[in-house]
C-alpha cells in the first residue's frame, strides 16, 4: 500500500530544491509520541522522496509511525553487527530490542482487533 505524499509536502520539497528555503516556520509533529522512560536523541536523516514515501508505507503497513520503524531497524542492526563480530551486545541495546519487540506485537494486536 502505497502512501502518496500530499501536493503541499511535494511542493515544499520542490522549492527547497530549487533553493526557495525562505519557509522556517516551525511544523506540528504528526507523529505519535512515544513515553520512554530513556532520553531520546533527535538526529537529522535525509532520504530520497522515493525511499521516504516508501519507509511511510511500510510503518504504515506495520501501523507503527515511520520514525518508530527506523528505530526498530538501528537496534536490529546493532545487535547483529555485535554477534557478527562476537562482542557483547549492551544490555540497554538489548532492553530497547525487546522493548521494540513487544510494541510491535502489540500493535499488531491492535490491528487486528480493530
Amino acid at each position: 500500500m502505497e502512501v502518496p505524499m500530499k501536493p503541499e509536502d511535494r511542493d515544499k520539497i520542490d522549492r527547497y530544491r530549487r533553493g526557495e528555503t525562505g519557509d522556517t516556520s516551525a511544523r506540528a509533529n504528526t507523529e505519535p509520541i512515544e513515553v520512554i522512560p530513556e532520553v531520546m536523541v533527535s538526529r537529522s536523516l535525509r532520504l530520497p522522496t522515493d525511499v521516504f514515501e516508501e519507509l511511510v508505507a511500510l510503518a504504515s503497513a506495520q501501523g507503527v509511525a515511520w520514525s518508530t520503524l527506523v528505530r526498530q531497524w538501528i537496534i536490529d542492526g546493532i545487535v547483529t553487527a555485535r554477534h557478527a563480530t562476537g562482542t557483547e551486545v549492551d544490555p540497554a541495546i538489548e532492553l530497547q530490542r525487546g522493548v521494540a519487540m513487544i510494541t510491535h506485537a502489540a500493535s499488531r494486536l491492535q490491528q487486528r482487533a480493530a
